[in-house]
Protein backbone atom coordinates (compact mmCIF):
# COMPACT_ATOMS: atom_id res chain seq x y z
CA UNK A 1 0.00 0.00 0.00
CA UNK A 2 2.83 2.39 0.86
CA UNK A 3 4.64 1.40 -2.34
CA UNK A 4 1.53 2.34 -4.33
CA UNK A 5 1.33 5.67 -2.48
CA UNK A 6 4.98 6.45 -3.24
CA UNK A 7 4.67 5.32 -6.88
CA UNK A 8 1.62 7.52 -7.43
CA UNK A 9 3.33 10.46 -5.75
CA UNK A 10 6.36 9.91 -7.96
CA UNK A 11 4.43 9.69 -11.23
CA UNK A 12 2.40 12.77 -10.30
CA UNK A 13 5.58 14.77 -9.71
CA UNK A 14 7.18 13.40 -12.87
CA UNK A 15 4.25 13.89 -15.26
CA UNK A 16 1.60 15.85 -13.35
CA UNK A 17 -1.06 17.29 -15.63
CA UNK A 18 1.09 16.91 -18.74
CA UNK A 19 0.06 14.57 -21.51
CA UNK A 20 1.40 11.07 -20.96
CA UNK A 21 3.75 9.97 -23.72
CA UNK A 22 5.73 6.79 -24.19
CA UNK A 23 9.03 8.62 -23.72
CA UNK A 24 7.89 10.04 -20.37
CA UNK A 25 6.73 6.62 -19.26
CA UNK A 26 10.02 5.02 -20.25
CA UNK A 27 11.96 7.71 -18.38
CA UNK A 28 9.88 7.12 -15.23
CA UNK A 29 10.19 3.35 -15.53
CA UNK A 30 13.98 3.66 -15.86
CA UNK A 31 14.25 5.55 -12.59
CA UNK A 32 12.03 3.06 -10.78
CA UNK A 33 13.92 0.02 -12.10
CA UNK A 34 17.30 1.57 -11.34
CA UNK A 35 16.09 1.93 -7.78
CA UNK A 36 15.13 -1.76 -7.58
CA UNK A 37 17.92 -3.54 -9.45
CA UNK A 38 21.26 -3.29 -7.53
CA UNK A 39 20.16 -4.62 -4.11
CA UNK A 40 17.81 -7.17 -5.70
CA UNK A 41 20.54 -8.64 -7.89
CA UNK A 42 22.94 -8.70 -4.95
CA UNK A 43 20.39 -10.48 -2.75
CA UNK A 44 19.88 -13.13 -5.46
CA UNK A 45 23.64 -13.63 -5.77
CA UNK A 46 24.20 -13.94 -2.02
CA UNK A 47 21.28 -16.34 -1.59
CA UNK A 48 22.47 -18.61 -4.41
CA UNK A 49 26.06 -18.64 -3.10
CA UNK A 50 25.02 -19.73 0.41
CA UNK A 51 22.19 -22.00 -0.67
CA UNK A 52 22.03 -25.27 1.33
CA UNK A 53 20.07 -27.35 -1.18
CA UNK A 54 21.22 -28.37 -4.65
CA UNK A 55 20.29 -26.09 -7.51
CA UNK A 56 17.28 -27.27 -9.50
CA UNK A 57 17.50 -28.18 -13.16
CA UNK A 58 15.57 -25.11 -14.29
CA UNK A 59 17.63 -22.70 -12.19
CA UNK A 60 18.90 -20.90 -15.31
CA UNK A 61 15.39 -19.97 -16.46
CA UNK A 62 14.50 -19.16 -12.87
CA UNK A 63 17.37 -16.68 -12.58
CA UNK A 64 16.59 -15.17 -16.00
CA UNK A 65 12.98 -14.47 -15.00
CA UNK A 66 14.26 -12.78 -11.83
CA UNK A 67 16.82 -10.66 -13.68
CA UNK A 68 14.09 -9.37 -15.99
CA UNK A 69 11.56 -8.98 -13.15
CA UNK A 70 9.05 -11.31 -14.79
CA UNK A 71 9.23 -14.04 -12.12
CA UNK A 72 5.85 -12.85 -10.84
CA UNK A 73 4.23 -14.32 -13.96
CA UNK A 74 5.43 -17.86 -13.18
CA UNK A 75 4.02 -19.72 -10.15
CA UNK A 76 7.10 -21.95 -9.84
CA UNK A 77 9.50 -19.00 -9.89
CA UNK A 78 7.52 -16.26 -8.13
CA UNK A 79 9.05 -16.83 -4.69
CA UNK A 80 11.70 -19.45 -5.26
CA UNK A 81 15.11 -17.86 -4.50
CA UNK A 82 15.08 -15.13 -1.85
CA UNK A 83 11.73 -16.19 -0.31
CA UNK A 84 10.35 -12.63 -0.42
CA UNK A 85 10.80 -11.63 -4.06
CA UNK A 86 7.18 -12.39 -4.97
CA UNK A 87 6.36 -8.84 -3.91
CA UNK A 88 8.76 -7.34 -6.45
CA UNK A 89 7.06 -9.40 -9.16
CA UNK A 90 3.73 -7.83 -8.18
CA UNK A 91 5.23 -4.35 -7.75
CA UNK A 92 6.84 -4.31 -11.19
CA UNK A 93 3.54 -5.24 -12.86
CA UNK A 94 1.93 -2.40 -10.92
CA UNK A 95 4.71 0.01 -11.94
CA UNK A 96 4.06 -0.80 -15.59
CA UNK A 97 0.40 0.14 -15.20
CA UNK A 98 0.83 3.24 -12.98
CA UNK A 99 1.23 5.80 -15.82
CA UNK A 100 -2.00 4.59 -17.41
CA UNK A 101 -3.85 4.44 -14.08
CA UNK A 102 -2.65 7.99 -13.38
CA UNK A 103 -4.17 9.14 -16.66
CA UNK A 104 -7.68 8.03 -15.70
CA UNK A 105 -7.75 7.89 -11.88
CA UNK A 106 -7.50 11.62 -11.28
CA UNK A 107 -9.60 12.14 -8.15
CA UNK A 108 -10.52 10.55 -4.84
CA UNK A 109 -13.91 9.42 -6.15
CA UNK A 110 -12.28 7.65 -9.08
CA UNK A 111 -9.76 6.06 -6.72
CA UNK A 112 -12.63 4.66 -4.62
CA UNK A 113 -14.26 3.33 -7.80
CA UNK A 114 -10.97 1.67 -8.77
CA UNK A 115 -10.76 0.06 -5.33
CA UNK A 116 -14.32 -1.26 -5.50
CA UNK A 117 -13.88 -2.60 -9.03
CA UNK A 118 -10.54 -4.21 -8.12
CA UNK A 119 -12.05 -5.95 -5.07
CA UNK A 120 -14.97 -7.33 -7.10
CA UNK A 121 -12.96 -8.31 -10.20
CA UNK A 122 -10.07 -9.82 -8.27
CA UNK A 123 -12.48 -11.86 -6.16
CA UNK A 124 -14.09 -13.31 -9.30
CA UNK A 125 -10.71 -13.96 -10.97
CA UNK A 126 -9.32 -15.67 -7.85
CA UNK A 127 -12.38 -17.89 -7.47
CA UNK A 128 -12.20 -18.92 -11.14
CA UNK A 129 -8.47 -19.62 -10.82
CA UNK A 130 -9.00 -21.82 -7.76
CA UNK A 131 -11.91 -23.61 -9.46
CA UNK A 132 -9.91 -24.61 -12.55
CA UNK A 133 -6.78 -25.51 -10.58
CA UNK A 134 -6.10 -29.28 -10.86
CA UNK A 135 -6.07 -30.93 -7.44
CA UNK A 136 -4.07 -34.02 -8.38
CA UNK A 137 -0.72 -32.35 -9.07
CA UNK A 138 2.29 -32.89 -6.82
CA UNK A 139 2.94 -29.17 -6.73
CA UNK A 140 -0.67 -28.00 -6.33
CA UNK A 141 0.37 -26.12 -3.19
CA UNK A 142 2.65 -23.91 -5.32
CA UNK A 143 -0.27 -22.77 -7.46
CA UNK A 144 -2.49 -22.33 -4.41
CA UNK A 145 0.16 -20.10 -2.79
CA UNK A 146 0.59 -18.19 -6.04
CA UNK A 147 -3.14 -17.49 -6.45
CA UNK A 148 -3.65 -16.89 -2.75
CA UNK A 149 -0.73 -14.48 -2.27
CA UNK A 150 1.88 -14.12 -4.99
CA UNK A 151 0.03 -12.67 -7.97
CA UNK A 152 -1.25 -9.23 -8.89
CA UNK A 153 -4.95 -10.09 -8.59
CA UNK A 154 -4.59 -10.84 -4.89
CA UNK A 155 -2.69 -7.63 -4.15
CA UNK A 156 -4.42 -5.13 -6.46
CA UNK A 157 -7.05 -4.03 -3.87
CA UNK A 158 -4.23 -3.23 -1.43
CA UNK A 159 -2.34 -1.29 -4.10
CA UNK A 160 -5.54 0.60 -4.93
CA UNK A 161 -5.78 1.71 -1.30
CA UNK A 162 -2.38 3.36 -1.72
CA UNK A 163 -3.87 5.57 -4.45
CA UNK A 164 -6.82 6.38 -2.18
CA UNK A 165 -4.39 7.40 0.57
CA UNK A 166 -2.56 9.64 -1.91
CA UNK A 167 -5.71 11.67 -2.54
CA UNK A 168 -6.78 11.62 1.11
CA UNK A 169 -3.42 13.05 2.19
CA UNK A 170 -3.83 15.87 -0.33
CA UNK A 171 -7.12 16.93 1.24
CA UNK A 172 -7.45 19.34 4.14
CA UNK A 173 -6.83 18.29 7.73
CA UNK A 174 -9.56 16.18 9.21
CA UNK A 175 -11.63 17.02 12.28
CA UNK A 176 -11.28 15.28 15.64
CA UNK A 177 -14.51 13.39 14.93
CA UNK A 178 -12.98 12.02 11.73
CA UNK A 179 -9.83 11.04 13.64
CA UNK A 180 -11.92 9.11 16.16
CA UNK A 181 -13.62 7.31 13.28
CA UNK A 182 -10.20 6.38 11.89
CA UNK A 183 -9.13 4.99 15.27
CA UNK A 184 -12.31 2.89 15.51
CA UNK A 185 -11.66 1.64 11.96
CA UNK A 186 -8.15 0.56 13.03
CA UNK A 187 -9.53 -1.41 15.96
CA UNK A 188 -12.24 -2.90 13.74
CA UNK A 189 -9.71 -4.15 11.21
CA UNK A 190 -7.57 -5.60 14.00
CA UNK A 191 -10.60 -7.49 15.34
CA UNK A 192 -11.27 -8.94 11.87
CA UNK A 193 -7.62 -9.98 11.51
CA UNK A 194 -7.62 -11.63 14.96
CA UNK A 195 -10.93 -13.28 14.11
CA UNK A 196 -9.35 -14.94 11.09
CA UNK A 197 -6.48 -16.14 13.28
CA UNK A 198 -9.03 -17.93 15.51
CA UNK A 199 -10.91 -19.48 12.60
CA UNK A 200 -13.82 -17.07 12.19
CA UNK A 201 -14.61 -14.35 9.61
CA UNK A 202 -12.98 -16.46 6.91
CA UNK A 203 -14.73 -14.95 3.88
CA UNK A 204 -12.21 -14.36 1.12
CA UNK A 205 -13.21 -10.70 0.73
CA UNK A 206 -11.81 -10.10 4.21
CA UNK A 207 -8.24 -11.01 3.31
CA UNK A 208 -5.60 -9.88 5.77
CA UNK A 209 -3.62 -7.92 3.15
CA UNK A 210 -6.55 -5.61 2.48
CA UNK A 211 -7.45 -5.29 6.15
CA UNK A 212 -3.86 -4.43 7.06
CA UNK A 213 -3.81 -1.88 4.24
CA UNK A 214 -7.02 -0.29 5.58
CA UNK A 215 -5.32 -0.13 9.00
CA UNK A 216 -2.30 1.54 7.44
CA UNK A 217 -4.46 4.09 5.62
CA UNK A 218 -6.19 5.02 8.88
CA UNK A 219 -2.89 5.22 10.80
CA UNK A 220 -1.37 7.41 8.08
CA UNK A 221 -4.34 9.77 8.18
CA UNK A 222 -4.17 10.02 11.98
CA UNK A 223 -0.41 10.65 11.94
CA UNK A 224 -0.82 13.23 9.19
CA UNK A 225 -3.05 15.28 11.49
CA UNK A 226 -1.70 14.61 14.97
CA UNK A 227 1.82 13.33 15.64
CA UNK A 228 2.30 10.23 17.78
CA UNK A 229 5.90 9.98 19.00
CA UNK A 230 5.63 6.21 19.43
CA UNK A 231 5.01 5.76 15.69
CA UNK A 232 6.70 8.88 14.33
CA UNK A 233 10.32 9.05 15.45
CA UNK A 234 13.89 8.66 14.19
CA UNK A 235 13.88 4.88 14.70
CA UNK A 236 10.94 4.33 12.36
CA UNK A 237 12.30 6.88 9.91
CA UNK A 238 15.61 5.00 9.77
CA UNK A 239 13.92 1.63 9.34
CA UNK A 240 11.73 3.15 6.61
CA UNK A 241 14.71 4.66 4.81
CA UNK A 242 16.42 1.26 4.60
CA UNK A 243 13.28 -0.87 4.42
CA UNK A 244 13.93 -2.13 0.88
CA UNK A 245 17.34 -3.78 1.56
CA UNK A 246 16.11 -4.93 4.99
CA UNK A 247 13.20 -6.64 3.26
CA UNK A 248 15.41 -8.39 0.72
CA UNK A 249 18.13 -9.46 3.18
CA UNK A 250 16.27 -10.39 6.35
CA UNK A 251 15.28 -13.91 5.23
CA UNK A 252 18.88 -14.74 4.34
CA UNK A 253 20.10 -13.45 7.71
CA UNK A 254 17.36 -15.42 9.45
CA UNK A 255 18.45 -18.61 7.68
CA UNK A 256 22.08 -17.98 8.64
CA UNK A 257 21.00 -17.49 12.25
CA UNK A 258 19.11 -20.78 12.27
CA UNK A 259 21.98 -22.59 10.55
CA UNK A 260 24.81 -21.52 12.85
CA UNK A 261 23.13 -20.65 16.15
CA UNK A 262 22.57 -23.59 18.52
CA UNK A 263 21.90 -21.57 21.66
CA UNK A 264 18.72 -22.27 23.59
CA UNK A 265 17.78 -19.88 26.38
CA UNK A 266 15.16 -22.20 27.89
CA UNK A 267 12.18 -20.02 27.05
CA UNK A 268 10.39 -20.08 23.71
CA UNK A 269 9.39 -16.41 23.83
CA UNK A 270 12.89 -15.32 24.83
CA UNK A 271 14.42 -17.43 22.03
CA UNK A 272 12.07 -15.76 19.55
CA UNK A 273 12.81 -12.28 20.92
CA UNK A 274 16.60 -12.75 20.67
CA UNK A 275 16.29 -14.06 17.10
CA UNK A 276 13.99 -11.20 16.09
CA UNK A 277 16.27 -8.58 17.65
CA UNK A 278 19.34 -10.13 16.03
CA UNK A 279 17.77 -10.20 12.56
CA UNK A 280 16.53 -6.60 12.82
CA UNK A 281 19.89 -5.22 14.01
CA UNK A 282 22.06 -7.19 11.56
CA UNK A 283 19.66 -6.48 8.67
CA UNK A 284 19.74 -2.77 9.45
CA UNK A 285 23.56 -2.64 9.72
CA UNK A 286 23.99 -4.62 6.48
CA UNK A 287 21.39 -2.44 4.74
CA UNK A 288 23.06 0.82 5.79
CA UNK A 289 26.48 -0.36 4.60
CA UNK A 290 25.21 -1.78 1.31
CA UNK A 291 23.08 1.28 0.61
CA UNK A 292 25.88 3.78 1.20
CA UNK A 293 28.80 1.91 -0.35
CA UNK A 294 27.07 -0.16 -3.03
CA UNK A 295 23.54 0.87 -3.96
CA UNK A 296 23.95 4.67 -3.79
CA UNK A 297 27.15 4.57 -5.83
CA UNK A 298 25.48 2.55 -8.58
CA UNK A 299 22.43 4.83 -8.44
CA UNK A 300 24.60 7.92 -8.89
CA UNK A 301 26.51 6.37 -11.79
CA UNK A 302 23.31 5.28 -13.57
CA UNK A 303 21.63 8.65 -13.09
CA UNK A 304 24.76 10.42 -14.32
CA UNK A 305 24.78 8.27 -17.47
CA UNK A 306 21.09 8.96 -18.03
CA UNK A 307 21.64 12.69 -17.56
CA UNK A 308 24.53 12.65 -20.01
CA UNK A 309 22.41 10.85 -22.60
CA UNK A 310 19.56 13.32 -22.19
CA UNK A 311 21.97 16.25 -22.52
CA UNK A 312 23.50 14.81 -25.71
CA UNK A 313 20.06 14.25 -27.21
CA UNK A 314 19.12 17.84 -26.33
CA UNK A 315 22.14 19.10 -28.26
Amino acid sequence: MLSALLAYTSIDKSIGNEQITLSKCIRWWKYKFIRLIPIFYLAIFITLIFRETELSKDIVWNIITHLFFIHGLFPNYANSIISVEWYLGVLVIFYLTVPFIHKYVTSLNKAWIMFGVSVACCEVINQIAFAILPQNLDDTYIYESYIGTFWIFEQLPTLSLGIILYYLLKSIKWSKAKMIQMIFAIFGCCIFILGRAFGILQHSLLINYTLCAVCTVCIALVLNNCRCVILDNNLWVTLGRYSYPIYLLHCFILKMYDRYNNLNYGNTFFNWFIKYLFVIIVSLIASVLLTRFFDEQIQKWCKYKMYERVRKNAR
